[in-house]
């Protein structure tokens, strides 16, 4: 076993390097798109919260309205949206009448599934490397993403082949 160590040492290393790259590319492409989400009818965001500019949605604006985070939960539908489409909500998501893609403080799994962090993006890999309901969190930033959710696809697909198929085995 102890002749073994030195080899793992170098696989460890180089697992490590691919997690830091994932997770930067991942902070940087989806960073925030996981906040959004459709919110049934009477849900304020929180005052004073930016919208979260990354890669994919550099032209947000500034968000303003009045509700303490705490009472977001009861407007939540669980479904993902994308912030430069409004109107996603209430036509092809099917989320109901009334619904409208809104920010929401708390990211899904009580803030485990989440890019807004190169730290929280490592769970996700993860789950990627591991095939761990891995494709929950690719789901939820496809539909986050909208029209580039072919970026999403191509992520996830290289993360499991290269972690997944490579360097665990």
């Amino acid at each position: 076993i102890l002749g073994v160590l030195p080899k793992m040492a170098d696989n460890s290393l180089l697992c490590g390097f691919i997690f830091l790259i994932f997770g930067i590319v991942g902070m940087e492409l989806f960073k925030g798109d996981l906040h959004y989400r459709c919110a049934l009818p009477g849900f304020v965001e929180t005052p004073g919260h930016a919208a979260v500019r990354n890669a994919l949605h550099p032209s947000l604006g500034e968000v303003a309205a009045a509700a303490p985070s705490a009472d977001q939960a009861g407007y939540d539908t669980g479904i993902f949206c994308a912030p430069d489409e409004p109107n996603q909500c209430a036509g092809e998501l099917g989320a109901g009448e009334g619904t409208s893609c809104a920010y929401f403080d708390v990211d899904p799994g009580n803030g485990l599934t989440s890019f807004d962090s190169v730290g929280l993006a490592f769970v996700v890999l993860m789950q990627a490397i591991t095939f761990d309901d891995w494709a929950t969190p690719m789901y939820a930033l496809m539909a986050g993403t909208g029209d580039t959710a072919w970026l999403v696809v191509a992520y996830f697909v290289l993360i499991v082949v290269l972690g997944g198929f490579f360097v665990v085995n």
